[in-house]
């Protein structure tokens, strides 16, 4: 029972860093539609640039 109360809850503070770039995606799916794919690579190509300074 202690085990669930320890647990860390998901609040606005935890997910702040990620609405923005949501928000954009979302803009950007409502107004210019791109397959799911595309998407995914860009998010894995953005990912991996970030790791290559």
């Amino acid at each position: 029972m202690e085990q669930r109360d320890k647990r860390k809850q998901i609040s606005y503070e935890s997910l702040s860093w990620i609405l923005p770039p949501a928000l954009i995606l979302l803009v950007q799916q409502i107004f210019w539609r791109t397959p799911l794919g595309a998407v995914l690579q860009g998010i894995v190509l953005g990912l991996l640039t970030s790791l290559v300074r």
